[in-house]
Formats: C-alpha cells, sequence, structure tokens
C-alpha cells in the first residue's frame, strides 16, 4: 500500500477534521484501557519492570487492550536491548584490561564482531518501530493532540 498510513479516526476528532471529510462510521473501536493491566506472567522480572515503568510513563487512554502484544513485544525488545548493551560493555571491560580490542571478541585465530553488536542493533531498530506504532517516538507524539481535559465532554472519548 503505497503512501503513509491513514490516520486513526480517534486523533482526527481530537485534532479536529482540518479537511471536512466524512469520517469513517463502523470504523472498530478498541476497548480497555491497558493502563490497569497487570504485566503478562510470560514476561521476565526485568521485562515486567519495563512492562510497569512504560505504563506508568505513558499518556492517559494511549494503550488499550488491543495493544498487548505491542507492549509485550516492546517490553521484550528493550530489556534484551539492555542487558546486551551491559554485556558488551562487560567484553568491552574486559578487552580493555588485555590489551584487547573493543567491540571485537576475541576467537581462534584472531578475533571477530563481538556476538551482542548485532543483537544491540536489531533491538534499537524493532524499538523504533515500536515506538512509532505505539505513539511513543517524539515524532509520534506530535501528530497526537490530546486535550487537556479528559472528561466526558471530549469527543473523541468513545473511541479510547
Amino acid at each position: 500500500m503505497p503512501g503513509p498510513a491513514p490516520k486513526p479516526t480517534v486523533l482526527k476528532i481530537i485534532e479536529g477534521n482540518r479537511n471536512k471529510r466524512a469520517l469513517p462510521k463502523n470504523e472498530p473501536r478498541p476497548r480497555g484501557d491497558l493502563k490497569a493491566a497487570r504485566p503478562p506472567a510470560n514476561l521476565t522480572d526485568a521485562q515486567a519492570e519495563v512492562w510497569r515503568y512504560t505504563l506508568d510513563n505513558c499518556p492517559p487512554g494511549l494503550l488499550t487492550n488491543v495493544d498487548r502484544e505491542l507492549l509485550i513485544a516492546w517490553c521484550e525488545a528493550s530489556e534484551l536491548h539492555a542487558r546486551a548493551t551491559r554485556l558488551q560493555a562487560a567484553k568491552d571491560e574486559q578487552a580493555r584490561a588485555e590489551g584487547g580490542e573493543e567491540l571485537l571478541a576475541k576467537v581462534k585465530g584472531g578475533y571477530m564482531m563481538s556476538p551482542y553488536l548485532p543483537i544491540i542493533n536489531r533491538q534499537a531498530v524493532l524499538l523504533l518501530q515500536l515506538s512509532g506504532a505505539l505513539g511513543f517516538s517524539p515524532s509520534a507524539r506530535t501528530r497526537i493532540n490530546a486535550p487537556e481535559d479528559e472528561g466526558p465532554k471530549d469527543p473523541g472519548a468513545k473511541y479510547v
């Protein structure tokens, strides 16, 4: 599908329908607020901590129950990125102490790229993709214009 993804109807309502085009009438509306959800049992303790931190710091009403799997992927990628970064830092420290090369792993017959670097890079890419999908990145937040008062008078309240 060419071109940018269409803007969700709830965002058109919150921001105001600038183009005055007809809004979809039968668009599915996700239910529930994920903010109150407990971390899934399949997450590790470190991933569950990322879950709690993320929900404590994301805007109210941003994530609904249908976003659960995206948030799980976010937590897994975030924790794996942090763990691989810590392991790489320990490898680099060991290499400095031994007079070896940082970012490389010593193998039989010489050196090769550290196995942690592809993990770090892949998880960083995944986090960037998920941050846009979840509305976490600064550029994604510029497209969301949440009203200050999210009370019942909010015209988009029935969509979130």
